[in-house]
């Protein structure tokens, strides 16, 4: 691991090394510092590089997936190679995504919501369209209700006062699985719940199965 104190965008030399987030005195831009992390050479990241960094921590942590930085650096050289460069680490992690969802498919298996719900999480914070994958995750999980012979309808739960006024409407309600992959009322069309604030809504609501007595 390199500690010598560097930006990370423009190289410049640093007087010291920075212990948190600090802006670059010579191009102004934000340094970001991820000490426990073994996918960068430095512990000093661009804003990416550190986003990267936190949400491969996450996916690393799920035992479901089985990843580890070995999987991060196969997918960063078989971009390398394809595309002639190296890629973004952002690249990278979305191949990485896509590559467990194919996996889960050529072993006859449905991909868990919770991977849906990471890859909407991982364009959210990149600021990019991601309300089909959170989308998609809840209909994965009305998907797992009715593999269950006990489970016919669903209640919709949300953060209660925390959540925004259009998603409070939802509290309670009682759906069939039938009517809820029809209506797909979450996550919420009008939500403007600021996970991180500037961002755009991040519906928190959930399904809860309803278990027939």
């Amino acid at each position: 691991m390199v500690r010598e104190p560097r930006c990370p965008y423009c190289s410049k030399a640093l007087d010291e090394m920075p212990k948190r987030k600090k802006k670059c005195p010579s191009c102004g831009r934000y340094i970001f510092v991820r000490s426990g992390q073994d996918l960068f050479p430095s512990i000093l990241l661009t804003e990416q590089d550190a986003r990267v960094v936190d949400h491969f921590h996450t996916l690393k942590g799920i035992s479901t997936f089985e990843v580890r930085e070995a999987d991060f650096f196969r997918e960063r050289d078989e971009l390398a190679e394809r595309f002639g460069r190296q890629p973004a680490s952002g690249d990278v992690l979305w191949s990485l995504y896509g590559r467990l969802a194919y996996d889960f498919g050529a072993a006859g298996k449905l991909p868990p919501p919770l991977l849906y719900f990471l890859m909407a999480h991982f364009l959210y914070d990149e600021g990019r369209e991601f309300r089909h994958l959170l989308q998609q995750s809840h209909e994965m999980e009305l998907t797992e209700y009715r593999e269950s012979p006990f489970v016919e309808k669903v209640r919709i739960l949300t953060g209660g006062d925390a959540s925004c006024e259009a998603c409070q409407q939802l509290e309670g309600k009682v759906l069939t699985l039938d009517k809820a992959s029809e209506l797909m009322p979450i996550p919420c069309r009008e939500c403007t719940f600021e996970l991180h604030p500037g961002k755009p809504g991040w519906c928190r609501c959930i399904c809860l199965p309803v278990l027939d007595s």
